[in-house]
């Protein structure tokens, strides 16, 4: 196909849908830079492709070049104000600079422009919970279960926003239900051990360690918890090796994510 597009190319060099399918081509092949230069040329033929603009901003995310993103992204809402995945990414980017409140902004108008944006939701949630608003965050996560009552991450996400709030019996019902969901999910039976820990239910906490261990390959944090909790209930060989296997610190952590479109 590369061959192909830049054979066009040289036919005609004005072609600027064979320099927007080469960029397509090319970031399918992570080779960016090269990708890059030819949403750049799109953009120069044609500055009102949007589609070039998303791409290009896309990139410049995978990058790691978020500043770059961002710019990209407005370019592509000035030319269509309506468009929603631009919304969201630019929510994602912002996330990443630690501009809370300006993410929040952008999952809001995600969700004006398409109430059942299940993906809008559960990051605005995350974000609500990293400012500390835990109550604002739940309601984000139930409306995202409440549109998609199969998405396994809104659940334990949920759940660990009601873990936040010490609703531990709610907090363990979300994550069972992420679990029922999608049984392999590592980082919902850990939160689910985390939330038996603090109810003192010391063996449905070793199992749901134990699983989140089997699933997921030097899961350190896991391996710390279940250290911790052996040592607390007297079995303090054992717990001290699967200290070692982890980070050897008192303390809990929860596992959530955010997905780029």
């Amino acid at each position: 196909a590369v061959t192909s597009y830049n054979r066009a190319i040289e036919l005609q060099p004005d072609y600027s849908e064979a320099y927007y399918n080469l960029g397509v081509v090319l970031g399918n092949m992570n080779r960016h830079k090269e990708a890059i230069i030819n949403y750049d040329k799109v953009i120069i033929l044609n500055p009102a492709d949007v589609k070039a603009y998303y791409n290009l901003s896309n990139l410049f995310h995978n990058c790691r070049k978020y500043e770059q993103a961002i710019i990209n992204y407005n370019r592509a809402i000035k030319i269509r104000p309506d468009y929603i995945k631009v919304y969201y990414n630019v929510g994602l980017v912002l996330n990443m600079l630690d501009r809370y409140e300006e993410a929040i902004l952008n999952y809001d108008k995600t969700i004006q422009l398409n109430p059942k944006h299940v993906g809008a939701y559960n990051n605005r949630g995350n974000t609500l919970k990293q400012l500390g608003r835990h109550e604002q965050a739940f309601v984000s996560y139930k409306r995202a279960v409440q549109l998609q009552p199969i998405n396994p991450l809104a659940y334990n996400n949920m759940g660990i926003v009601l873990n936040d709030l010490r609703k531990l019996n709610a907090s363990i019902s979300s994550y069972k239900r992420a679990i029922e969901l999608r049984p392999n999910y590592a980082d919902a039976h850990y939160n689910l051990a985390v939330a038996f820990t603090a109810l003192k239910k010391f063996d449905p906490a070793i199992s749901n360690y134990k699983k989140a261990i089997k699933l997921k390959e030097n899961y350190r944090l896991a391996f710390s918890g279940l250290g911790r909790l052996l040592l607390q209930t007297g079995f303090h060989k054992d717990g001290l090796k699967m200290l070692r296997r982890g980070d050897g610190i008192i303390s809990f952590d929860v596992k959530n994510g955010l997905g780029i479109e």
